[in-house]
């Protein structure tokens, strides 16, 4: 001991007064105590406590920052609620349209989007926050030994995410689905209605043909009637057979031409009057 005090007293006059304390410090602590290089060992203690508690602090702050995530993550899924509800309210009058078979295929379809927008904007919101609360609760699970809870909460947290995932997969492919069912009805309408109007016209040409035909056929009975009488008259008349034969080739002759101004009359070609004799 009196050796290292010496040394130490020797430091005082050199001046070297931080050097003179710790070599008494350690003289002392190896008398007193039995451990030597005692300012050493306690200095390096002191380090250690100083980076424990730098990280102390760090993680306490970590952990009040990730509460604070968590509180706001909370408070907007109340507020995505009430967005919810208003949208719902909002939209009612555009999911009745998208039902109502009385409605064109193009409001509907326009409905149907508009309703499918609205919502897949809201659970994007809601997907994404759910995804910020599973990283909180994960990142504050890791900063202390997490408990079953808390591990529970961090999975569930999880199966939250990948539901809304699902869901949102699911959505978007029944809207597509319903856009094609709505578009598969339209066509299918379009070419009943188009059907219809055909068949229509059909009708119609069908009953003025055989409003036609009839027409053709009463002028020709009446021609032939006429052109008939004539031929008897002039069997009973004409007692000549070549004055009775050119009389009955004018009356046959007259009868063409009737029957021709006939058809003229009715704006038919000669092809489609059958002339009979």
């Amino acid at each position: 001991l009196l050796p290292a005090l010496g040394k130490a007293i020797g430091l005082l006059f050199e001046g070297e007064f931080a050097e003179a304390g710790k070599v008494a410090t350690d003289a002392v602590g190896k008398v007193a105590l039995g451990v030597e290089d005692i300012t050493d060992k306690v200095s390096a203690g002191i380090d250690a406590i100083n980076e424990l508690g730098a990280e102390a602090v760090a993680a306490a702050n970590q952990a009040a920052a990730i509460e604070k995530i968590l509180q706001g993550v909370e408070d907007a899924e109340r507020d995505l609620s009430i967005q919810r509800s208003k949208q719902n309210k909002e939209l009612a009058t555009a999911r009745l349209l998208m039902e109502d078979d009385t409605a064109s295929f193009e409001s509907r379809i326009e409905a149907l989007k508009k309703v499918s927008d609205s919502e897949e904007a809201l659970a994007n919101k809601e997907l994404k926050l759910a995804k910020i609360k599973a990283k909180a609760i994960g990142d504050r699970n890791k900063l202390t030994d997490a408990s079953d809870e808390a591990l529970a909460k961090e999975a569930a947290a999880i199966v939250r995410v990948n539901e809304l995932e699902e869901q949102s997969i699911l959505r978007k492919r029944k809207v597509v689905k319903s856009i094609e069912s709505l578009n598969n009805q339209k066509t299918a309408s379009e070419k009943e209605a188009t059907k219809a109007v055909e068949d229509g016209l059909k009708a119609t040409a069908q009953a003025e043909k055989e409003a036609l035909d009839n027409k053709i056929k009463l002028a020709e009975e009446g021609i032939n009637a006429e052109q008939d009488a004539k031929k008897l008259l002039a069997l009973k008349t004409i007692e000549d057979q070549k004055e009775l034969n050119a009389e009955l080739e004018r009356i046959e002759m007259e009868r063409t031409q009737k029957m021709i101004d006939s058809k003229k009359s009715f704006q038919l070609s000669t092809t489609d009057l059958e002339i009979k004799a």
